[in-house]
């Protein structure tokens, strides 16, 4: 098999996804929250088979590239790997650490010893040492299919709404028979009461909804036996690998399991087993992540909805580098890494009258590549800086370019420590919407002015914020953060939100980083857009 060379890159968690479905989802929960800790990037490894038959983006709405790679795929690179795996069936020769028997995360960062290649981890349990509240962050910012919560809020609705109590009994889920006499002698002496009923057997699924307190959720497809005989014993899944169960869970069947999931989780669950399907649906519920599921998205956003945007923006501290503020000391200066100040290439979008950040940059040797259809002409001239009279689009189009556009005159292999700087009135968000991640990717740098934070409360303006958020976030993060005093604070829903914003973000291989930044904001680099005025004073988001 032929691996992409980047997905080993330094500093990334490669979480690998395998088993039944919330197994996979356990994984992906740690690995996100752990990458979030670290300061990594992360990669998702997701693959099909017998156990979950679905791709991941049949259940989840994703700008993650996710790769199908097996487990005994990434043997022969073992040596570009950390390995945190909570089991070793495929013959990995280096240690294995099961992260789940360390004791806490400092454990973890004495075990790497300072090792930063690429690690990959899975665990079909979330760590117990891992903050609640990361991983319920992680569970948030996961994003099930609008069509399965349309899909489980209908049925919510058709069967009175919530309030009900919820009872699983997925037999594939049990390792001894389902507790169903009893639960079904439970619903017969609580007439008042009404009950969702979860199961992957349509013969139970008949008999409980012959009581008239009861609903399931109609399905096209089950879990089937993968070969003639019980559904447990010791056998091999369709990858090879030793796996007790008999099953095969197709991609519907798996689908249609995820809406039971949600219907599970929007109940008050019955603890009926230990099963890790009944625990997630637990989790989904504890975390708050039903909430917008079981309300249709009305036009205006929630006052949680636009903290965890601005969550997205809280800078983290780098362990590898410090902070220089190139340009003047007003508006046009950017607060950036040290390693900026090394780059021979950089693209400056929206230049207006403020070039001090791009002078800067030439006499130390850059190559300027400047942008703006709103000027006549070049406001300096310098034997680095580049002009071309266009502005920034979504797509080459009258006097816009798009990014990829912009690029072509950059020369990517002599390019160091590449920068995109812009400042566009918002014209932003359209075309970084349309740039593709691996185009951000090839910046170490990416630093603008962001507009329009004090429209918020609108959801198409938060969705497209939000979308462009998470896209950078990617595969970078956030290290400064600053608001442009111009226009003052705005309260949106409550929250006190500057409609303007200088946000630094260094790609994630670029640097090390130590975890979120405690600096004041503003910084002693900060100085304010308008000096007649006072700066605007934020708690780190």
């Amino acid at each position: 098999m032929i691996l992409d060379g980047q997905l080993f890159a330094p500093r990334t968690v490669l979480i690998f996804c395998d088993g039944g479905f919330a197994n996979r989802v356990n994984s992906l929960l740690g690995g996100l929250a752990l990458a979030e800790r670290l300061g990594w990037a992360h990669k998702l490894l997701w693959p099909r088979n017998n156990r979950c038959g679905a791709a991941f983006g049949d259940i989840f709405e994703t700008r993650d590239a996710v790769h199908e790679v097996r487990l005994q795929d990434l043997v022969p690179f073992e040596a570009d790997l950390q390995l945190w795996l909570h089991e070793n069936d495929v013959g990995f020769k280096s240690v294995v650490t099961p992260l789940r028997q360390l004791p806490d995360m400092q454990a973890l960062q004495a075990l790497r010893g300072g090792d930063e290649r690429a690690a990959l981890y899975c665990e079909n349990s979330v760590l117990p040492w891992l903050a609640e509240a990361d991983v319920n962050r992680a569970m948030l910012g996961l994003k099930f299919r609008a069509a399965l919560a349309t899909q489980a809020r209908e049925l919510i609705a058709t069967h009175g709404g919530v309030g009900y109590i919820g009872i699983h009994l997925r037999g594939t889920d049990f390792y001894a028979p389902p507790p169903t006499e009893a639960m079904f002698t439970a619903v017969q002496a609580n007439p008042d009461k009404r009950f969702f009923v979860c199961s992957d057997d349509a013969t139970l699924q008949a008999r409980f909804t012959a009581l008239p307190n009861v609903f399931t959720q109609v399905k096209t497809a089950y879990v089937e036996k993968r070969v003639v005989g019980p559904w447990r014993g010791d056998m091999r899944d369709s990858d090879g690998l030793p796996y007790s169960g008999n099953i095969e869970r197709g991609a519907a069947s798996v689908v249609q399991a995820v809406v039971d999931l949600l219907l599970l989780a929007a109940s008050t669950p019955v603890l009926t087993s230990e099963s890790s399907f009944l625990a997630l649906a637990i989790r989904v519920r504890k975390s708050g992540a039903m909430a917008p599921l079981l309300a249709a998205p009305g036009p205006h956003t929630t006052q949680q909805e636009v903290m965890d945007l601005l969550a997205l923006l809280r800078p983290f501290d780098m362990a590898s580098d410090h902070k220089v503020r190139i340009g003047g000391d007003a508006d046009g200066g950017y607060v950036m890494p040290s390693l900026a100040r090394k780059t021979n290439a950089v693209v400056s979008i929206g230049i207006g009258d403020q070039v001090s950040f791009d002078a800067e940059l030439a006499d130390l040797g850059a190559t300027v590549l400047q942008f703006d259809h709103t000027i006549p002409g070049a406001p300096l001239v310098h034997e680095r800086l580049r002009f071309h009279h266009q502005g920034w689009g979504p797509s080459d189009e009258g006097p816009l370019l798009s990014l990829h556009t912009m690029m072509q005159g950059i020369d990517w292999p002599q390019a160091r420590h590449p920068i995109l700087k812009f400042d566009t009135e918002g014209a932003e968000w359209d075309a970084l919407a349309a740039t593709s991640s691996e185009d951000l990717a090839r910046f170490d740098v990416i630093a603008g002015e962001f507009h329009g934070f004090h429209n918020l409360n609108h959801r198409s303006v938060y969705e497209r914020i939000r979308a462009v958020l998470e896209k950078i976030r990617c595969t970078h993060l956030p290290v400064h953060l600053h608001a442009n005093n111009a226009t003052g604070i705005r309260l949106v829903q409550g929250v006190p939100v500057p409609p303007l914003l200088e946000i630094t973000f260094v790609r994630r291989d670029a640097a090390r980083f130590g975890g979120h930044s405690t600096e004041p904001i503003p910084g002693p680099l900060d100085r304010p857009n308008m000096a007649d005025r006072p700066d605007l004073c934020l708690r780190p988001f």
